[in-house]
Parts: structure tokens; C-alpha cells; sequence
């Protein structure tokens, strides 16, 4: 190998190698808080796996009142025991009804509804309807703080 191939391969691998790097970082979020709200007129079982960077940090299995009326406008609704912590991190919550498909959503990447200036702090409300559908409805600090939703989120949260 001549002396100018080295240099070449001695400048191009690192800087190869930390592009890799920055290009695999992973969105993240301060989870504020998760909710079940089931709009179907029957009961539901539903199982909550909440995890964070990935590591299990959550695991719930609630049973939810059928909907008053079952017309889509009316939801008993369960919120999840905030078990983990303040800060910002890659969050995933996976659930499954009914002993059937688990479905996952990650929610620094699934943030479209959430206006951009409050995507830092995002509660998620998992919405069950009709046919078995599960909906991960994020909602940002917009939300959280102006009284259009319940107070279900963490007692740490400052939007």
C-alpha cells in the first residue's frame, strides 16, 4: 500500500464510521403519561407494555367498561400508573385486546398531530373502537395544558 492510500483510508473510515453514528439516533420523548379509552359498546381486556430505550419499564393488564352507548362520542377510559421516569427517552408502547396481535407504536416517530414546538413532553392515549381497531393517539403539551382532556398524566410533568 503506497502512502497516499493510507491517508485516503486513514481520513475516510472515521469519518464513514461517525456518519453511521449520527445517522442511528433515535427520536426522543418525555412520555407525560398513557391512557386506555374503549369506545366499543363491550368490555375489552387489554394488555400495555410500555418500554423505554429499550427496556421494559411498564406492564399492565386492564379490563375496560364498555362505552355508555357504544356510539363512538362516549369512552370509559383507564390510565396507566406512571412507573417511569421524567426524562426523555426512545419510548415504545405495544398492546394486544383480547389475547389477539400485539401492535407496537414508537412515539417520538409517530408524532404528526402533535404541533411541532410541543412534541418535548407527549401523553398517548391508546383508543380501541369497533373491529378491534387500537389507535396510539399522541397528544402534545398543547393539550395537556389547556383543560381539553382529563389530568391523567404523570404528577412530574411540566408542560
Amino acid at each position: 500500500m503506497d502512502r497516499r492510500q493510507f491517508l485516503i483510508k486513514g481520513i475516510t473510515v472515521p469519518v464513514v464510521a461517525t456518519a453511521g453514528c449520527i445517522g442511528n439516533s433515535e427520536p426522543t420523548v418525555q412520555l407525560a403519561g398513557v391512557r386506555v379509552a374503549n369506545f366499543m359498546d363491550e368490555p375489552i381486556k387489554i394488555d400495555v407494555v410500555i418500554q423505554k430505550a429499550g427496556s421494559t419499564v411498564q406492564t399492565e393488564c386492564v379490563e375496560v367498561q364498555a362505552a355508555e352507548n357504544g356510539s363512538g362520542t362516549t369512552f370509559e377510559q383507564y390510565p396507566i400508573e406512571c412507573t417511569w421516569r421524567d426524562d426523555e427517552a426512545e419510548y415504545v408502547i405495544e398492546a394486544r385486546l383480547n389475547d389477539g396481535d400485539w401492535v407496537a407504536n414508537e412515539i417520538a416517530k409517530n408524532l404528526d398531530v402533535v404541533p411541532d414546538e410541543h412534541r418535548n413532553v407527549v401523553a398517548v392515549e391508546i383508543q380501541i373502537y369497533r373491529d378491534n381497531e387500537i389507535v396510539f393517539n399522541p397528544q402534545g403539551c398543547d393539550l395537556l395544558t389547556t383543560g381539553t382532556i382529563p389530568p391523567w398524566t404523570c404528577p412530574w410533568v411540566e408542560c
